[in-house]
């Protein structure tokens, strides 16, 4: 399915479930509704058997490719910096029709039952034209689950559950935050890189 497919034609939502969503949900509705499937991620659980970072690693995941260049991009310290494949994600999104914005995100070891938080900067995430220039790909899949609750508890009148809001925290518990504008890849500017050495898959 081509991201530049928007939502046009889409069926107005009813009023009442607008008012349920919130105005922040609502201004979002076009992005989220444009990015579909294709912000299908399990946040926080790996399925068990070890070896991932809780994140569903498949073609429907914006973020498939942080296991693909885990090696390349990430240091032991759990610092990765993913500029190194702006380009090549960037022509992929091309012809998707999409476009590429850099995120930073903050995983924390104890939203993932991990060893270290993790600490993703320039990841180039592929949007729907229709997203704003400042999205963040784990902050639009909370509010793409939370707007998911809603509309299931209105329909079946079941009581909301606590939404997972893993990679959008500002700190972890350990005190660990994004450096943003230190880091932020604009034209030139590059994340700064722990002390060389390769990092091992994140793992419980």
């Amino acid at each position: 399915r081509a991201l530049q497919d928007q939502t046009d034609d889409d069926q107005e939502m009813p009023q009442e479930y607008l008012d349920a969503l919130g105005p922040e949900i609502v201004a979002m509705l076009p992005c989220l509704t444009a990015m579909g499937g294709d912000m299908e991620m399990e946040m926080g659980d790996d399925g068990g058997d070890g070896g991932d970072d809780g994140l569903d690693n498949d073609e429907n995941n914006l973020l498939a490719f942080l296991d693909d260049h885990n090696d390349d991009a990430c240091e032991a310290t759990g610092v990765c910096d993913f500029s190194i494949i702006k380009d090549e994600e960037k022509n992929k999104c091309d012809e998707n029709g999409g476009k590429i914005i850099m995120n930073d995100i903050l995983f924390c070891k104890e939203d993932m039952d991990a060893d270290m938080d993790l600490i993703i900067y320039n990841a180039p995430v592929c949007f729907p034209q229709v997203c704003p220039d400042d999205s963040n790909a784990m902050e639009l899949t909370a509010m793409g689950l939370k707007m998911f609750m809603i509309i299931l508890a209105l329909m079946f009148g079941f009581d909301m559950e606590e939404i997972p809001m893993v990679g959008t925290k500002e700190e972890c518990a350990s005190g660990t935050r994004l450096a943003i504008s230190d880091t932020k890849d604009t034209k030139s500017s590059k994340a700064p890189k722990a002390p060389s050495s390769k990092a091992p898959k994140t793992t419980k």
